[in-house]
């Protein structure tokens, strides 16, 4: 498995250095740069910006130089210093505006997981246990509506009653005086006020996934339904056999059953042969 892995790592870098080569000629294809931008958007608000300020903003970003260059000096800083550049629009550095959306979204991944599977867990155990009873179908018919119910329309649901009914601005994960705002007690208080919407969204699906794969997987397991305990049955086995007097002797086996050794009456032998995909028990009933 060590093996495995280091194999693993090794491949990844020649790929990302690919990747990041291959996505910095994309940005670099089509014509103009951030300069050019600059100077189109000074323009639409009657600014002039004349040839030598451009000619030192392109030095000053490096932007006069070749791409090779440009991706070298780009890729080096990001390797070697932890330096992302600097966000021409947001004027802030690149890697504290990721580490900030990074951590929302691991905070949101985390919420989302949790929820998922704090609900399909016991709603799995739950309907392998009580396997082809009411409740089962229930949460089946449930899981199935939730896998059916595209996440889109789900969300636009919510927000629509987040909105309505609650007041509440389903824009972002911040309400508009705390985007840039300072952490504080209030704007933590805020963000879990907006967190629901998302967090319901992606659990609903997964939900649903989840506890139906939970039901195959525990009725896979051997995990014994209300019938099977009702009935002393047991579904460890990939088969299991029941025996009873069978329906034509009146009088009830006088001789004890061990292993190995056949009754001293005729006997029903049921035969619970479990299909493996849909865990559901098919029987097959011989007479001795």
């Amino acid at each position: 498995m060590l093996v495995f892995i280091v194999k693993r790592l090794l491949w990844m870098l020649p790929f990302l250095v690919a990747i990041s080569f291959l996505s910095f000629v994309l940005i670099q294809l089509p014509p103009g740069d951030y300069v050019t931008t600059y100077i189109a958007t000074l323009a639409a608000s009657n600014e002039v910006v004349d040839q030598n300020a451009a000619a030192d903003l392109r030095n000053r970003f490096g932007l006069d130089q070749p791409m090779v260059v440009q991706y070298w000096k780009w890729i080096s800083n990001i390797a070697f210093r932890g330096d992302f550049g600097l966000s021409f629009e947001w004027q802030q550095p690149v890697g504290d505006l990721i580490w900030e959306r990074m951590a929302l979204t691991l905070l949101l991944t985390l919420s989302a997981l949790l929820l998922t599977w704090g609900i399909a867990l016991p709603v799995g155990v739950f309907s392998a246990v009580k396997k082809y009873s009411i409740a089962d179908y229930i949460v089946t018919g449930l899981s199935f509506l939730g896998l059916a119910i595209p996440s889109f329309l789900l969300a636009l649901v919510l927000m629509y009653v987040a909105a309505v009914h609650f007041g509440q601005n389903v824009g972002g994960l911040f309400s508009e005086q705390y985007l840039t705002a300072p952490w504080s007690v209030d704007k933590t208080i805020d963000l879990l006020q907006h967190l629901w919407i998302p967090v319901i969204i992606l659990a609903v699906s997964g939900t649903a996934s989840s506890a139906s794969n939970g039901v195959h997987a525990y009725a896979d397991a051997g995990v014994p339904s209300a019938a099977s305990i009702h009935t002393g049955a047991s579904f460890t086995a990939s088969s299991t056999r029941l025996m009873a007097p069978a329906p034509d002797q009146a009088q009830p086996c006088t001789s004890s059953w061990r292993p190995h050794v056949a009754p001293s009456c005729g006997v029903v032998i049921i035969d619970f042969t479990r299909a493996r995909r849909t865990g559901s028990m098919v029987p097959s009933t011989s007479y001795t």
